[in-house]
């Protein structure tokens, strides 16, 4: 399969069985963070494994099962985080067809979150924080509104 059609492959299976979203973590494992972290995150779950190792041998990422003890299907699931989750919304944005908008807007927050990383500063003002909440509502809507175009 040439390179094209794989990716094309992919974008369509992202579209169908997958999800684009930030993260948001208040804390982990009894710390608290000063400030929320939002993570990029792009994911993809089917009952199959193939077309999730194919994602993660194209992109990285996990692959990863989890058990229904027999009450459903087991189920693999594909996770993408931060700046490996921008290469692949970069890599599929063309090719995508109903998630698109997630796939620009991820981006977008991406492309802005490592410019302020760079500058070096650790600190992030009250500005900065509420531009990373508008995003996150924002993906909060899109993908509320793409649920009932299934």
């Amino acid at each position: 399969m040439n390179e094209e059609l794989r990716l094309a492959y992919l974008a369509g299976f992202l579209d169908g069985e997958g999800s684009i979203g930030l993260s948001k973590r208040l804390g982990s494992e009894g710390k608290v963070f000063r400030v929320p972290r939002y993570v990029l995150l792009v994911r993809a779950g089917n009952t199959h494994l193939s077309p999730l190792e194919a994602l993660q041998n194209t992109f990285g990422g996990t692959v990863r099962l989890r058990y229904f003890n027999g009450t459903r299907k087991d189920l693999y699931g594909w996770t993408c985080t931060g700046e490996r989750g921008f290469r692949v919304l970069k890599k599929l944005s063309p090719y995508l067809k109903v998630k698109s908008e997630q796939a620009r807007l991820g981006m977008e927050f991406w492309k802005e979150y490592v410019s302020q990383r760079s500058r070096g500063s650790a600190q992030v003002d009250v500005k900065d924080m509420e531009e990373r909440e508008r995003y996150y509502l924002a993906f909060k809507d899109l993908n509320r509104r793409h649920q009932g175009s299934r």
